[in-house]
């Protein structure tokens, strides 16, 4: 998303980070990702439930674009962590 922040800035797209996770995670993910963004918390996740958005499916996680993702952060020298919250958002 970062990559597009200009085309977003020129088409006025708003952009909002949510998370699931606490206060406390939140503000060390701001703190460590340097986010620019909004971030909100919705730890009932109300919002999330509210715009239809269901788990994902194993593949969606694990599939080809996934690899290819990781692999793009990897060539970039980004250093991969075990996710601490739900994977399946």
């Amino acid at each position: 998303m970062r990559d597009h922040e200009a085309e977003f800035n020129r088409l006025n797209v708003k952009i909002v980070v949510v998370t699931f996770e606490n206060d406390y995670f939140a503000r060390s993910y701001v703190a460590e990702s340097g986010l620019s963004w909004p971030l909100l918390i919705d730890e009932s996740r109300e919002t999330y439930k509210s715009y239809g958005m269901l788990s994902a499916s194993f593949w969606d996680i694990w599939g080809p674009k996934s690899w290819w993702a990781y692999l793009k952060l990897i060539l970039k020298g980004e250093r991969l962590r075990k996710s601490e919250g739900d994977i399946y958002q």
